[in-house]
């Protein structure tokens, strides 16, 4: 907020929409919204521990909805997050813990040390590296896929 009115300054809505929760997460987005959010004790309500509820009242004070509009530009957030809309400024979001803790790149992390291998049933979870994957079902020795031991499919 600018320090002499109630209102978000033009650097903050910047902020918010620029946020890429992809990297970040979404919790320093939440984070700025809500310290910017006027009258935040009384119309801003976050409840849940493995999905987070946020809901976002606006009060009909517009500085809260150019906080909103902000969001509503915020590359994912809405198309991720977002639960519904009520008639009177009342916005209601669902977000999962992993996105709300380490964001999309995080996620993608680990699904990237995943790796499908033609001899093989599952997928290989690598452990630390690629040079230590592991499989929990049944291993065959020296599979020919980049030298990892796999599971053999069942025919």
């Amino acid at each position: 907020m600018s320090e002499f009115s109630e209102y978000p300054d033009e650097e903050t809505l910047v902020a918010i929409r620029d946020c890429d929760i992809f990297k970040t997460g979404i919790m320093p987005l939440v984070n700025l919204v809500i310290d910017n959010w006027w009258s935040a004790d009384q119309l801003v309500k976050m409840r849940g521990k493995n999905v987070i509820y946020l809901e976002l009242h606006t009060g009909g004070w517009s500085g809260n909805e150019e906080l909103i509009d902000a969001l509503q530009m915020t590359k994912g957030f809405w198309g991720f997050c977002w639960l519904k809309s009520t008639r009177g400024g009342h916005y209601y979001f669902k977000i999962d813990k992993k996105l709300w803790e380490e964001g999309m790149k995080k996620i993608k992390e680990m699904e990237a040390r995943k790796k499908k291998c033609e001899n093989c049933v599952h997928y290989i979870e690598a452990s630390e590296s690629w040079d230590n994957p592991s499989c929990d079902v049944g291993m065959i020795p020296d599979c020919p896929d980049n030298g990892y031991t796999h599971f053999k499919k069942r025919l």
